[in-house]
């Protein structure tokens, strides 16, 4: 295979986290901002930045996606690797960028679907795959949430809400 099309070896992680996160319009641009200044804060936060170094590893794979109704989740932080408090830093700072109102229905399936298939395409190799889900509603628009968590922890995710 020509080296351009050789895809690197996967970069292993004690854990790769997909924070996903309510962006549907129950979600008030000031409770967007909080959650987003939250995650920021938390990770400049020297417990959590001791928490990432303590790992077998000591670093992790993370995104950041909003995610509303069906087919609507998007990436506000790709991918990125967590070694270093530079590195949470950067994270926390590319959080803090200007907050653009989505909207729309609840889809907590296609927000377990999306953080799924972000992990599975991924270029890391988590000894955990999490699914973070912060939510301030019920699944009202997608396919049934209990078959996208099957299809998830079938493939050895963990899936944790944050209400």
């Amino acid at each position: 295979m020509p080296a351009s099309a050789q895809t690197p070896d996967p970069v292993p992680v004690d854990v790769e986290l997909a924070l996903m996160v309510d962006a549907s319009r129950s979600m008030r641009p000031d409770e967007q901002a909080l959650q987003r200044r939250g995650y920021a804060e938390a990770l400049r936060s020297p417990n959590v930045i001791s928490a990432i170094e303590a790992g077998l590893l000591g670093r992790v794979a993370l995104t950041y996606m909003e995610w509303s109704g069906s087919n609507t989740a998007k990436a506000i932080v790709p991918w990125m690797l967590i070694e270093t408090p530079e590195d949470a830093f950067a994270f926390a700072a590319a959080l803090e960028a200007p907050l653009k109102p989505s909207g729309g229905r609840t889809s907590v399936a296609s927000a377990i679907d999306y953080g799924a298939d972000a992990i599975r395409s991924n270029n890391f190799n988590g000894a955990r795959q999490v699914i973070d889900i912060s939510g301030d509603g019920p699944n009202n628009a997608g396919r049934c949430v209990d078959a996208a968590r099957a299809a998830a922890v079938a493939d050895g995710m963990i899936i944790n809400g944050l209400p």
